[in-house]
């Protein structure tokens, strides 16, 4: 039997997850949410907010109103420029990489 729900993250949990993979300019008004996929802050807007923030998040809802709930959430955390977000456990090589400088490019590849 396979199950299909849903499991959100309890309080706590959302709350590290948005403080490592978001950040909030209350200056300019621009929420940014990190893409693993990508590597990249990407602009979060009502349009995009559902691709950006996982449903274990984000909840459902009304994409207006669970931009303004990240956005909330988003600026208790103070605005660092040089943060940068959750990496996938499969790119460890690459995460080691740009921690030291390198490009992934220069990483050496796994021998077992």
């Amino acid at each position: 039997m396979r199950d299909d729900a849903v499991r959100m993250l309890s309080g706590p949990n959302q709350r590290e997850w948005l403080a490592r993979n978001t950040r909030y300019q209350p200056k300019t008004d621009r929420l940014l949410v990190w893409n693993i996929i990508t590597w990249r802050w990407c602009l979060a807007t009502t349009e995009n907010i559902l691709e950006l923030c996982p449903l274990s998040v984000r909840g459902f809802g009304d994409p207006s109103e669970i931009w303004k709930d990240v956005r909330s959430k988003a600026s208790r955390q103070p605005y660092d420029l040089q943060q940068r977000g959750d990496s996938p456990v499969h790119n460890e090589e690459k995460t080691q990489g740009m921690a030291k400088g390198k490009p992934a490019t220069e990483m050496p590849s796994r021998t077992h």
